[in-house]
Order: C-alpha cells, then sequence, then structure tokens
C-alpha cells in the first residue's frame, strides 16, 4: 500500500465549481485565481456573470474553465 505523507494531505483541491446568475462591481479586479501547478483550479463553469472592476484580473494554473454569457469590464 502507497504511503501519504503530510505534505500531500494538506494540498487544497478546488474543481467542479459553478457559478451564476451573478452581478456585481469589484473594487481592484474581477477574478483572481491562482491554482497549484501540483494542485489546479479546475473544472470551474460561470454562466450569467457580469462584473465591473479596475483590471479583470489574472488565473494561473487552471485547467477546463468555461465561460457563459459571461461580461467583465475594466475600466
Amino acid at each position: 500500500m502507497a504511503q501519504i505523507t503530510m505534505e500531500k494531505r494538506l494540498i487544497p483541491n478546488f474543481r467542479n465549481v459553478f457559478l451564476f446568475r451573478i452581478k456585481g462591481t469589484a473594487r481592484n479586479s474581477s477574478i483572481n485565481v491562482t491554482g497549484m501547478e501540483q494542485s489546479l483550479a479546475e473544472n470551474f463553469h460561470l454562466s450569467d456573470v457580469e462584473i465591473e472592476s479596475k483590471t479583470a484580473g489574472k488565473i494561473w494554473y487552471a485547467k477546463n474553465w468555461q465561460f457563459t454569457n459571461v461580461t467583465i469590464k475594466a475600466k
């Protein structure tokens, strides 16, 4: 049986996230997501989202993101 180290057990996983029907204003950036090389932010689905902010933001270390009817207005 494989041994699980403490280091591997403490790495969070964010996947299969659904965000929908969101309308809002952000002070600085609309989206800031940073996964990890060994734990990607995976399978995010955004639909009917409208955000206004200073900058659009960044998404790093992510995989399989789907945007449907998403508007980001950066000033």
